[in-house]
């Protein structure tokens, strides 16, 4: 792929780097690479409304362990930091023209999260020493004895850098989801009780404090029923304790 976009840049460069009767071959590489996940709100107000609570979620409760984790640094059996660990791991808040940005480092490798064009918010990975990371590989010279090793800067391990910044992009995403919300339980589940319209047909909403929807909540929310869903007569013996035909006779 590298030669063929060389070619159409430059079809005289092969030519003119003949040595020796051989040409020379390329080998490309990636000095750093950006991986970004970004969340998309409905409004500026919906993410104004939550991101200062993600900061100080950040810098309050993600520390060097987290911060490890979520760029693929391993840890002890217990979860703590490796005793032969001997890097960096830093975590500051900037405020820059276009919003606030909290970033957290692992040597040269770090994420960040900050709030882009007033409704997205984006979470990125930058990777700028590979080797800190490991891909599963052979070597040049016996490609057939795979091992974990660390990862190289050439475009052979791009899908691996791929696979790592997705990952610490979605395990910052969750540790953010499980934010503290100082919101009462009634404000949370309000809009799970308005009447909604689909097609022009009404639907009410949910009462989820009440008795009956929530043993139809409980019903539903069986871990039995994740993988092949439920039909009404399974929903039938839970919530009557009888079975019938699926008329409903």
């Amino acid at each position: 792929m590298i030669r063929a976009i060389a070619r159409q840049t430059n079809p005289a460069l092969e030519r003119l780097l003949r040595m020796e009767g051989r040409p020379l071959e390329y080998y490309g590489s990636v000095d750093q690479s950006e991986w970004a996940s970004d969340v998309m709100f409905k409004s500026p107000a919906a993410l104004a409304g939550v991101y200062p609570k993600l900061i100080r979620q950040g810098i309050t409760t993600l520390g060097s362990v987290e911060v490890m984790r979520f760029l693929g640094q391993r840890l002890t059996a217990t979860g703590q930091i490796n005793g032969h660990f001997a890097g960096e791991v830093v975590s500051d808040l900037r405020q820059r023209p276009e919003g606030m940005r909290l970033k957290h480092r692992v040597n040269a490798n770090s994420v960040k999260m900050y709030d882009k064009q007033g409704s997205v918010l984006r979470v990125e990975t930058t990777l700028n020493n590979p080797r800190d990371l490991k891909v599963f590989r052979g070597t040049e010279a016996e490609p057939q004895k795979k091992r974990w090793r660390p990862m190289r800067k050439g475009v052979a391990d791009l899908h691996r850098r791929a696979e790592v910044s997705q990952s610490s992009n979605e395990r910052y995403l969750g540790a953010s989801g499980a934010m503290d919300c100082q919101a009462s339980v009634g404000q949370v589940l309000e809009p799970l009780g308005q009447a909604i319209k689909v097609r022009g047909r009404r639907y009410r909403g949910l009462r989820v404090m009440e008795v009956e929807d929530g043993k139809l909540l409980a019903a539903v929310g069986r871990g039995k029923f994740a993988i092949n869903g439920f039909r009404n007569r399974d929903l039938r013996v839970l919530l009557m304790g009888t079975e019938t035909d699926e008329r409903g006779s």
